[in-house]
């Protein structure tokens, strides 16, 4: 199975490169291609890299997250990217009968209550939220498409600080990495939460560095969730495929 991954120089697209070279994953040609290969938001781009590498699913990792304060500011720029150019791969590959497997994230919950599953209410509290339940929909109004909802950062923890009273079901991004394969290679379809065991960012951070200092939410100027913990069940049927 041929798959072509969007975003090359991202943490996820790295992650998944890295961890395709496992044996496990060896009915896997993952491909990654950068932004100036394949610019998502020029869709002559994105015919030329289909028409090159010919895959079977195209797996959108790319597009804009960094600062959330960043789509706050300029929000034009999150709907040209994480919008139209997901809107653009959904068409193209929806068109060619090829399968669409789409990063998206825990912000498209409500930010307040956890343990969400994937059929609870989507509600995005902020612009990056909703640009990526945006991109969400154009995905799944293909019969044959993939949305992965994910909660990773990468490793090792980059900040020296960690919040406290901000709970994520985060997962480093080796590990997301593999999860997210474990589903392409079951085929999967839908919508399928990817994360880890729902706790705080401090207690995730603090058990691999326990100098890692705590820290609010409310000192940062940023838009950070109260709570996007996520109900991992069908996540963890696939993996039971590979036991």
């Amino acid at each position: 199975m041929r798959v072509l991954v969007s975003g090359k120089k991202g943490v996820l697209a790295k992650a998944l490169d890295k961890a395709s070279y496992h044996e496990s994953f060896g009915n896997l040609e993952i491909i990654c291609v950068s932004k100036n290969e394949l610019d998502v938001t020029l869709p002559g781009l994105i015919e030329k890299a289909i028409n090159k590498y010919k895959p079977d699913v195209f797996l959108h990792a790319g597009g804009i997250a960094g600062s959330m304060k960043q789509h706050e500011e300029n929000p034009l720029e999150s709907i040209e990217v994480n919008i139209i150019g997901t809107a653009n791969v959904a068409r193209i590959c929806g068109r060619r009968g090829i399968k669409v497997a789409y990063i998206s994230t825990d912000y498209v919950y409500c930010g307040i209550n956890g343990d969400n599953t994937e059929e609870t209410p989507t509600k995005p509290f902020n612009n990056y939220g909703l640009s990526k339940l945006a991109g969400e929909c154009a995905v799944r109004m293909l019969d044959n498409s993939l949305v992965l909802r994910c909660s990773f950062t990468e490793r090792p923890f980059k900040h020296d600080k960690a919040f406290y009273d901000s709970h994520r079901s985060y997962l480093y991004d080796d590990i997301a990495a593999t999860r997210i394969l474990k589903c392409i290679q079951a085929e999967s379809t839908g919508i399928i939460n990817v994360g880890g065991p729902p706790q705080s960012v401090y207690s995730f951070a603090q058990s691999v560095n326990p100098k890692i200092l705590a820290t609010s939410r409310l000192a940062v100027d940023e838009y950070v969730p109260l709570d996007t913990t996520m109900s991992v069940g069908k996540l963890e049927l696939i993996l039971k495929r590979f036991d």
